[in-house]
């Protein structure tokens, strides 16, 4: 079913909700550009921002709803309570505006099948550097879809700040000789770096001690995403739990 700009339905009249869905966004055009699904609660606003799925956290907490670019997949009959709605945006990184596009698809797909789509060109935007593609929401126990297509001149920022969320800036720091292990911070419902992250680049980890005529083991768990364990100890040993 072909949709256009501020239609809006009950998604489960076209799909089975209690199954997994695929969102893709899609932009063909001279720019760099960034898909992310924002899960607001009741207030529309990002309470938790765990779930704000984006290229720097491609994986909400429970795998409700992951990422690989173009594609959302989520579980709607998963997602906790407090998540009221999913907002699914595309904005540009570096210099452009959508009026400049070729053209902006968006699909709603199950089962391989192609369900709900949308198509827009570049006279449809203006100046904007981001856009609200598209929003799933619950409405009387039901959830519903709804085609957006607008959005901000400020980009990604600007979306972000709207929902309520904050932006770590990056820091300017002068260039050291040596080598300085990375910082990460398990606060959680603070503030977001959008910064890209290089997923190449090592994170070091330090430790050490002084007392003489003692020897001591060190030893790490490390937990991946998908929940693995690796324990890692003296000699460059690893296991996997």
């Amino acid at each position: 079913m072909k949709l256009q700009r501020g239609t809006r339905g009950k998604l489960g009249e076209h799909l089975d909700v209690s199954k997994p869905i695929n969102i893709s966004l899609e932009i063909k055009g001279a720019a760099v550009y960034d898909y992310t699904c924002f899960g607001l609660d009741a207030d529309g606003k990002l309470s938790d921002d765990r779930y704000m799925i984006f290229y720097n956290q491609k994986n909400s907490p429970r795998n409700e709803i992951t990422f690989v670019e173009p594609y959302f997949e989520i579980k709607l009959a998963e997602l906790p309570p407090t998540i009221d709605k999913l907002v699914f945006t595309a904005s540009i990184d570096g210099k452009g505006t959508m009026r400049e596009i070729l053209f902006h698809k968006m699909t709603v797909a199950q089962f391989g099948e192609n369900i709900l789509t949308c198509e827009l060109v570049g006279k449809d935007f203006s100046a904007e550097k981001a856009i609200i593609s598209l929003e799933l929401y619950r409405k009387k126990g039901e959830w519903r879809f709804g085609v957006v297509a607008r959005g901000y001149n400020g980009g990604l920022s600007d979306l972000l700040r709207d929902f309520g969320g904050e932006e770590i800036k990056p820091e300017t720091v002068e260039e050291v000789p040596q080598q300085k292990s990375e910082k990460i911070s398990l606060k959680k419902g603070q503030k977001i770096s959008l910064t890209k992250k290089n997923d190449d680049k090592p994170i070091i980890i330090e430790n050490g001690w002084t007392a003489s005529g003692k020897d001591y083991d060190l030893k790490a768990l490390v937990r991946y995403r998908d929940g693995t364990l690796i324990y890692v100890r003296s000699e460059e040993h690893t296991s996997e739990l």
